[in-house]
């Protein structure tokens, strides 16, 4: 069987799930939008087409239009079309076309099992005999090919590629993790779930440690071999230039790298163009300190772009890091659904406390404190181990009980922990340095791995 894989940037994840004995297209990364074009060249040697969710745009309608146009101009005749998909609204509107297997999934992202399973089903098609005239043309050299070939060379070029960059930066040095098709889907040595993607929106009042908590754990994510996607959504510091000296730099340098948030927020299937990679795990996205186009940001951000750049990111990461303050959160209030978890960062002191929930008396409804309640996970920021409230230290599990003890009549639910991350002297050199203090300080690396568990 030979495979038209259809999977976005989840192609290299989901070429591990597919059997040994398949070729599939293990160069190429397809979107259903460039489906067509790829058909007329080199779609005649295969006989099935798999599309899974990281190959769709982020707008159904689109998805719909599209593999309905793909139908009716015979694109796909003489082939089978297997598609998976937690989008029921696909499969309901393709199923007036014949050939074209849909199975609905849990999560956006697919299983071994799930793609396995589907493509049992699929009928062997008879291949027609074809004269010298209707030879098809012949794909560039290795676009076909057995998907566990040369899998050792593909590790030592990028063992060597990494050896060059002798620095540890953001993201960049270090060996990644090779990990199996077993744990890709499931979780990793430290017991993180691979079972899905999340975004995590990190949040809390000026000051309280957000953008370092989202840098730090980014970090670690990535380390651990997952796809991490930072969102800086937060317009007024725009602090990810601070902590990512490549990301400044090339802000500096580029107009386009400068207005990154905006070109992905008007289209978010072009992040690949846009955002910045700083290594092969770690993307970011957001603003230079030298844009200053107020009609853009009038234009693009708001609740509908950013809920759709989310949606769209969680189908191509296994984590979406967005970095946004309180008062930025509350503008855009209704993009809070399209996240899994929100990180509310807090240091352990009594006025800390109290000034985050003012702002959230301030600057929310009723209605999305309690919501922001529900979903939020603790994170007890700067934590000073001699801080002391009512005779006793301000643990992060006694920070929560002041937080949710009647202060703010809507946030009075339970807050779940994520955890702590303690007070370090030399916390700020991170910044002067560009090198996290994720791979300097053992105590805060475990913090924040912990916490990454955590969330």
């Amino acid at each position: 069987m030979k495979i038209v894989l259809v999977s976005g940037a989840r192609h290299k994840t989901n070429i591990k799930h597919i059997s040994k004995h398949t070729s599939v297209n293990a160069k190429v990364n397809l979107a259903i939008d460039s489906l067509k074009e790829y058909l007329q060249h080199y779609g005649s040697v295969a006989d099935t087409v798999l599309i899974t969710d990281g190959g769709l745009l982020c707008n159904p309608n689109d998805n719909i239009r599209i593999m309905r146009e793909l139908f009716e101009e015979e694109a796909l005749r003489g082939k089978n079309v297997a598609i998976l998909t937690h989008d029921f609204s696909l499969k309901n509107a393709l199923a007036q076309f014949d050939g074209i297997k849909t199975v609905i999934t849990a999560f956006p992202r697919v299983t071994e099992n799930e793609i396995a399973n589907i493509l049992k089903t699929m009928p062997r098609v008879e291949k027609k005999s074809i004269s010298a005239k209707e030879e098809p043309i012949k794909p560039p050299e290795d676009i076909w090919s057995p998907i566990h070939e040369k899998e050792d060379e593909k590790v030592g070029h990028s063992e060597h590629k990494g050896a060059k960059e002798k620095r540890k930066s953001f993201g960049i040095g270090g060996k990644k993790r090779k990990s199996t098709s077993e744990d890709d889907d499931q979780s990793d040595s430290s017991g993180i779930s691979r079972a899905h993607s999340r975004a995590i929106a990190f949040t809390g009042r000026a000051g309280a440690g957000v953008t370092s908590s989202v840098m730090n754990i980014a970090y670690s994510a990535a380390k651990k071999g997952m796809r991490v996607f930072i969102l800086d959504l937060d317009t007024q510091y725009r602090a990810a230039n601070l902590y990512i000296n490549e990301f400044c730099k090339m802000a500096e340098e580029s107009e386009d790298v400068s207005r990154s948030l905006i070109k992905i927020l008007a289209n978010p299937q072009s992040y690949l163009e846009n955002a910045v990679s700083i290594s092969d795990n770690l993307w970011v996205s957001g603003l230079g300190y030298d844009f200053d186009d107020k009609q853009a940001l009038e234009r693009f951000y708001t609740e509908q772009k950013v809920s759709a750049l989310v949606s769209a990111l969680k189908n191509k990461f296994d984590y979406v890091l967005v970095d946004i303050s309180l008062n930025a959160l509350s503008r855009i209030a209704g993009v809070m659904m399209h996240f899994d978890i929100f990180a509310l960062c807090v240091e352990n002191s009594l006025y800390a406390a109290v000034t985050t929930l003012r702002s959230l008396i301030e600057d929310f409804t009723p209605e999305d404190i309690r919501y922001l309640n529900l979903k939020s996970k603790l994170i007890a920021t700067k934590y000073n181990d001699e801080s002391i409230y009512d005779d006793e230290i301000l643990s992060p599990e006694r920070l929560a009980e002041l937080m949710t003890d009647g202060m703010c009549d809507d946030f009075t639910e339970d807050l779940e922990i994520a955890g702590a991350i303690p007070y370090a002297s030399d916390f700020d050199r991170q910044i002067e340095n560009d090198i996290p203090i994720y791979e300097t300080n053992t105590l805060l690396k475990e913090s924040y791995d912990k916490i990454l568990s955590r969330l």
